[in-house]
């Protein structure tokens, strides 16, 4: 995987276990029928990110960011005040490091005041967090995907698009 726009391509089509219910477009979002809160991730500063908005609110800002050339996707914003662990996981040269934060904040704030696991330590946190699906879909990407690094989120209760999964998988990376 050598770009964003790669990666993103993989993660909506499923390539990495559960993920947050996503939408390319505003047709997409109303024909849906979705009423729920979505956030918009704009690829054009930064990646960032305007979380829990109402549908109209969100096509408004969709609109405006199109408006100035840029590109951004609609997605199912998480639930929050459920967040249980989030972090970042890899493997290298067989053993697991595992970054990791309790804060009920977004995952690059979280990471600034992060602790680190490894080896056993860290396969057992994920274990106590993640639901057997969550963990074997982690497992999965970090064996398909070697050197790269998996962002995640863990909730109190399942999310997702995939059934029996609490976690989301938000990015894997190695550009």
């Amino acid at each position: 995987m050598a770009t964003k726009d790669e990666m993103y391509t993989l993660l909506r089509g499923g390539a990495f276990g559960n993920t947050p219910e996503t939408w390319r477009t505003a047709r997409e979002l109303i024909e849906s029928g979705y009423s729920g809160e979505v956030g918009i991730r704009n690829f054009g500063i930064s990646g960032s990110f305007y979380p829990h908005l109402s549908v109209l609110t969100a096509l408004m800002i969709f609109e405006h960011i199109k408006f100035c050339g840029q590109r951004a996707i609609f997605s199912e914003s998480a639930p929050d005040h459920l967040r249980t662990i989030q972090g970042e996981v890899c493997e290298y040269e067989g053993q697991i490091y595992f970054d990791y934060s309790f804060e009920k904040t977004d995952l690059r704030a979280a990471m600034k005041n992060a602790t680190r696991s490894v080896g056993l330590a860290a396969r057992t946190i994920l274990r106590s967090y993640l639901s057997p699906s969550s963990y074997e879909d982690l497992m999965a990407v970090l064996e398909l995907y070697p050197g790269h690094v998996v962002e995640f989120t863990a909730f109190e209760s399942c999310v997702g698009s995939l059934r029996g999964r609490n976690s989301y998988t938000w990015e894997v990376r190695n550009y």
